[in-house]
């Protein structure tokens, strides 16, 4: 496997973290050909850890860690509605966002959005509502985010004029912002963090042999200020089918 996403050698026995990647591609490339993408779209992965430290080792043998879903629908209007749900097992943190953008090669955000997340781990925290939206401050713009419906503040500040992704949105849109050469990407991570003036640079293919087939991979990494470079793997069809960074792999499951 690439290096980018070959984590094997820091996992202890039992775990498999080679077994698991390459079973749940199996899962993913089980007919000969994916669904073509249309309006309505449904993407799963699964979440393996990369390391060893701080996880959970209660489900011994056991290494997915958790799980991401994103769906996406048309409106009326022509934009798209975005739900994603992302759950990590490790943390005890589930994450429900919501939110809409324009059809364009970025998914450029646009209205309000809102943020969701459970937290059974034990913490002082159960549950946090948040909902955001861009304004209008003097020359900029500012990303505003209330909480609870009680506290409100800016989280981040962009020029006007300018373009914000939610990171999650990349999972589908990866390959269009590639081919139409978007340049920098401003980034609001979970749809709280602003992070500016990404880029999204071509890397090198690679290849992996999964049930009887060779599959294909074109690599990307993107990187920038306060962004930690990540590697994105695309597919035959343009569909990101690994995405690694520091702390975690995900690994395409289905596509519907």
């Amino acid at each position: 496997m690439h290096w980018s996403f070959d984590n094997k050698y820091h996992l202890r026995e039992p775990l498999d973290f080679e077994g698991e990647l390459l079973e749940s591609l199996k899962q993913a490339y089980k007919k000969e050909s994916q669904p073509e993408k249309n309006n309505e779209l449904e993407i799963e992965y699964i979440v393996l850890p990369n390391y060893m430290n701080g996880y959970n080792r209660s489900n011994k043998g056991i290494l997915v860690s958790g799980k991401l879903k994103i769906r996406r629908s048309n409106s009326d209007d022509n934009k798209y509605k975005y739900h994603v749900l992302y759950t990590n097992k490790t943390t005890g943190e589930e994450l429900s966002l919501d939110y809409r953008t324009k059809n364009n090669a970025s998914r450029s955000l646009i209205d309000e959005w809102s943020i969701q997340t459970e937290n059974s781990a034990g913490d002082l925290y159960q549950s946090i509502d948040m909902r955001g939206e861009i304004i209008e401050l003097g020359k900029e713009l500012g990303v505003e985010l209330t909480v609870n419906e009680r506290l409100k503040f800016i989280s981040g500040k962009l020029k006007k004029g300018s373009k914000l992704t939610c990171n999650w949105s990349l999972f589908d849109c990866l390959a269009e912002s590639a081919a139409q050469n978007c340049g920098l990407i401003n980034l609001l991570d979970d749809l709280e963090k602003v992070k500016l003036n990404c880029r999204l640079t071509a890397y090198e293919d690679t290849s992996l042999d999964i049930k009887n087939r060779t599959l294909n991979l074109n690599g990307y990494i993107l990187h920038g200020p306060g962004e930690v470079p990540s590697y994105w793997w695309l597919d035959g069809n343009n569909q990101v089918a690994i995405m690694s960074n520091v702390l975690n792999t995900f690994v395409l499951k289905g596509i519907k």
